[in-house]
């Protein structure tokens, strides 16, 4: 697969963007209520997203591996799937 681009953001950016994706990804009409349990799902990604980082709470490496195993036959399956897009148009 190709070599993915790797960023550097600090612990408040990486808060920034995640209350700002979810801020984006609330459909318009959502209850207060429903916004509220949102917003604290996405603290609460951020805060185990940044415990995993600063090494206070790292993911096990088991799931990590697991991770990645499914990740990549999707993305054989993906390729598969594109070729086989391509042999029945011609």
């Amino acid at each position: 697969m190709a070599e993915e681009k790797k960023y550097e953001i600090t612990e408040t950016e990486l808060k920034m963007y995640i209350g700002l994706a979810m801020a984006d990804t609330i459909p318009e009409g959502t209850a207060r209520e429903e916004e509220k349990k949102l917003s604290e799902f996405a603290a609460d990604l951020c805060k185990r997203i940044t415990n995993h980082l600063n090494g206070s709470e790292p993911f096990l490496e088991t799931e990590l591996e697991a991770y990645r195993t499914v990740t990549r036959i999707f993305d054989v399956v993906q390729i598969l799937a594109e070729v086989a897009a391509r042999n029945t148009e011609e």
